[in-house]
C-alpha cells in the first residue's frame, strides 16, 4: 500500500519542491497551507507521516503538534518538522513535544526522502488509523464508529457495514446484489427490499448529509466522492497528482498520467 504523506507548509515553492520529489519516489501527497486544515485532514484520511513547517498563517506549528499528540488516534503519526530556524533551543522544544525528526531549510530532497523512508520503515501502522472517508462522511474501522462531518452517528451493525462498503467503493455504483453479498454474505433471509429499507434508515441518520448516498435508478446506490476547487495559492500545482484541502477541510484530488 502506498504511504500517504501530509505536508503542512505555507511556502508554496518549498512544499511544491518537496511534494514533487516525494511523489517521484512513490508517495501519495496531501498539501495544505494551514494548521487547522492539516489537523482536519489528518482526522479524515489515514495519514502515514506529516511534514510540518512551524511558521503557519493561522496557528503555530507547535500548536499543531500539541493537538496531534493530544488525540489518541493521531498521536502515533510520525512528525518531521522543517524550519528555517537552526536554534538548538527550538529543536529541543519540538523534540520535547514529541516530533520524530527536525530538518533545517533549505531542505536536501535526497536527505529528507531517506529520513522519511527510514521513519516509515520502522513505524508500525496503527489499526486505529483505518479510516474510510469521502470528505463529509467517514467511518473508523477500528472503533466501529461513523461520523457525518465529525458528528457521531448512532449506527447499527448492518448500517455500519453498508456505510463502510459504500465508502470503500465511493463514486462506484453498487447494485443491491453487491450490497447483499458484501454485508449479508449468503444469508437466505436478505433480499433487495432489506437493502432499500436499511438505506432509508441510514439516510435518516445522516441528516443533512443524506444526499451523499445517491440512488441510481434501476441499478443501486453510490457514495459521492468530492472534487473541490483548490485554494488560490495552490493553483500552480494543478498539473500534479496531488491532494489538497478546500476551505471546509475536505480533500480534493487531481490526477494526471505523469508529472510535467
Amino acid at each position: 500500500m502506498t504511504n500517504k504523506i501530509l505536508i503542512i507548509d505555507s511556502n508554496i515553492e518549498d512544499r511544491e519542491r518537496v511534494a514533487r520529489h516525494l511523489m517521484e519516489n512513490g508517495y501519495n501527497i496531501f498539501l495544505t497551507s494551514f494548521g487547522n486544515k492539516g489537523l482536519m485532514l489528518a482526522s479524515n484520511v489515514s495519514i502515514d507521516l506529516i511534514i510540518l513547517e512551524l511558521n503557519l498563517p493561522d496557528i503555530k506549528g507547535t500548536e499543531v503538534i500539541k493537538c496531534l499528540k493530544d488525540n489518541k488516534r493521531l498521536a502515533d503519526i510520525p512528525l518531521v518538522v522543517v524550519s528555517n530556524n537552526n536554534d538548538e533551543i527550538d529543536k529541543f522544544v519540538t523534540f520535547t513535544l514529541g516530533v520524530t525528526d527536525y530538518v533545517t531549510k533549505p531542505v536536501s530532497l535526497r536527505e529528507l526522502t531517506l529520513r522519511v523512508k527510514a521513519i516509515l520503515k520502522r513505524t508500525v501502522k496503527s489499526d486505529s488509523l483505518m479510516i474510510l472517508s469521502n470528505g463529509k462522511i467517514k467511518v473508523d474501522l477500528q472503533s466501529f464508529k461513523g461520523f457525518a462531518f465529525d458528528t457521531p452517528l448512532n449506527l447499527t451493525n448492518i448500517e455500519f457495514k453498508i456505510l463502510s462498503l459504500l465508502l470503500k467503493k465511493q463514486n462506484r455504483v453498487l447494485s443491491r446484489d453487491e450490497i447483499l453479498q458484501g454485508v449479508w454474505r449468503n444469508s437466505d433471509s436478505a433480499n433487495a427490499r432489506i437493502v432499500d429499507a436499511h438505506i432509508r434508515l441510514l439516510r435518516k441518520k445522516l441528516g443533512k448529509y443524506k444526499g451523499e448516498v445517491e440512488t441510481i435508478q434501476g441499478v443501486g446506490y453510490r457514495m459521492r466522492a468530492h472534487r473541490f476547487s483548490i485554494n488560490s495559492d495552490d493553483r500552480n500545482l494543478q498539473d500534479s497528482n496531488l491532494s489538497y484541502v478546500d476551505d471546509e477541510g475536505f480533500v480534493n484530488k487531481f490526477e494526471v498520467s505523469q508529472l510535467s
